[in-house]
């Protein structure tokens, strides 16, 4: 069974949503004129923490959406030209410091541990 909702922002430059749910799979796509689209299925995404993947074009999107929900697979997030404070506060971690060597951060797609 399939099931989809499709959100239409609040004001006029807000976000267009679309949630697609399938018997295993949840796909969630975002709009904005000035962004684009955005992508994001994955069991380990939090509210509020942004699009895993960013297209510019429809065409883009829409190839990009097909693979994803043929082959039932989560996105990644786009973690390459973050600055160490930006990936940790993505992380949901207050370590920015580069100099700490009390603790450094394991950083694979979808979990983070500490060594």
């Amino acid at each position: 069974m399939t099931v989809y909702t499709f959100d239409k922002p609040l004001s006029a430059k807000g976000v267009w949503n679309l949630d697609l749910f399938l018997a295993d799979y949840h796909l969630a796509v975002a709009w904005r004129k000035e962004k684009g689209f955005g992508l994001v299925s994955s069991d380990t995404h939090g509210y509020g923490e942004g699009a895993d993947e960013v297209y510019k074009t429809w065409d883009d999107v829409l190839r990009r959406i097909v693979k994803l929900v043929s082959e039932r697979r989560s996105t990644t997030p786009q973690l390459r030209g973050l600055s160490q404070e930006e990936l940790a506060q993505r992380l949901g971690s207050k370590q920015t410091s580069k100099d700490s060597a009390s603790t450094a951060w394991n950083v694979s797609i979808g979990a983070r541990s500490r060594r």
